[in-house]
């Protein structure tokens, strides 16, 4: 039996759904259980002073969301070392910082990308790494004797959110991809995997194919508005979890 642990914030939500879909039909041997807090409620989770990790003062968050908490997680405090694989979500390297490089008008990093021609990337590039690294790692999972630890980073936001936002969605894809790239690279100097955002769920330009938001569900069960397009579906949620099960033999090998 392997066990894994899926952490993270309110984008776990596609994968507890799409865990749902897919577990009746998984051929392996698998536990997983879910640890999720509602948005900035996940920096409310700690690791104690052994392998303990979760909501150690439940105090600290609202009780709404301590109500939403006790729902969804089969428990509020884990011992990281009792999991085969843990699966971070959406919570570390927030591209939000990186996207602010293009503008509202929607033709910064078109304009460097069409004119720069080989200095293009470099720019871009060296601007990004920056930003990842600057950005905090998952600490609580480093050093863990035992579990292998993967980095999912939340979903690229959807093609007609970009476009309702006045922005381009190739200048916006050209930004995620190297965003991806510099964050494999700096996990793999930690020992932590980098699971891409499935290949099946993007479009041509590198965003999200606008169906994997139709009717995303919050961790509470509420629906997602219709125009969200930053959260993602059931079926991506499967997606996801379907690639990260196939990766696994290959890191255990």
């Amino acid at each position: 039996m392997t066990r894994i642990l899926i952490v993270g914030n309110s984008h776990v939500a596609a994968l507890r759904l799409g865990w749902e879909l897919l577990k009746g039909s998984c051929r392996q041997s698998i536990s997983v259980d879910f640890l999720a807090a509602p948005g900035r409620n996940f920096s409310k989770l700690q690791r104690g002073t052994d392998s303990r990790f979760g909501l150690l003062e439940p105090e600290s968050v609202p009780s709404k969301t301590l109500e939403i908490m006790r729902r969804i997680n089969r428990e509020l405090v884990v011992d990281l070392e009792s999991y085969d694989d843990i699966l971070l979500v959406g919570a570390y390297f927030q591209p939000n910082q990186a996207l602010s490089l293009l503008d509202a008008k929607g033709d910064a990093v078109d304009t460097v990308l069409a004119n720069s021609g080989r200095l293009a990337e470099p720019f871009l590039r060296n601007r990004i790494r920056r930003i990842v690294d600057s950005a905090p790692q998952p600490e609580f999972c480093l050093a863990l004797r035992r579990a292998r630890v993967t980095l999912l980073l939340k979903p690229r936001q959807t093609v007609q959110a970009a476009r309702n936002a006045g922005l381009s969605p190739a200048g916006l894809g050209a930004i995620y991809n190297l965003h991806a790239k510099l964050v494999a690279h700096r996990l793999s100097e930690s020992g932590i995997a980098f699971l891409p955002q499935p290949i099946a769920s993007l479009d041509g330009s590198g965003l999200t194919l606008d169906h994997f938001s139709s009717g995303s569900k919050r961790l509470s069960g509420e629906a997602h508005p219709d125009e969200d397009g930053n959260h993602m579906n059931d079926d991506f949620g499967r997606l996801c979890i379907k690639e990260y099960l196939e990766q696994l033999p290959q890191k255990a090998a």
